[in-house]
């Protein structure tokens, strides 16, 4: 990987940090950025329950992406992967069952 994609990839996480911590969250930069089994996403102090993948790319790889976040769950945690293109707004992907999850909470809260 280039320097300028390391740096890409940094900025990206930066990003995602503002946006997590403007929301409320203490996110930080992951420590052990690359990850591997359990060692925790990219981002760190955002929600609780899920590992956070950022991929600030053109070349967009999903499988790749959520296989990684996966890989880097601590017990208990779901993966989830941020994701933006040049010029695009930021988007999530993360498992059809994680969201349904997601979606009955919010339910069951506004009842």
């Amino acid at each position: 990987m280039s320097a300028s994609q390391r740096n890409k990839g940094a900025r990206g996480e930066l990003e995602i940090v503002d946006l997590l911590t403007t929301a409320g969250w203490p996110a930080v930069r992951g420590f052990a950025s690359g990850g591997g089994k359990g060692g925790g996403g990219d981002i760190v102090g955002g929600p609780d329950g899920w590992s956070i993948e950022v991929k600030r790319t053109n070349r967009w790889q999903p499988w790749q992406a959520i296989d990684q976040a996966s890989e880097a769950c601590n017990e208990g945690q779901k993966p989830v992967v941020f994701t933006r293109p040049d010029r695009r707004e930021w988007h999530v992907f993360l498992k059809a069952s994680d969201f349904i999850d997601l979606l009955l909470a919010q339910q069951k809260g506004t009842k």
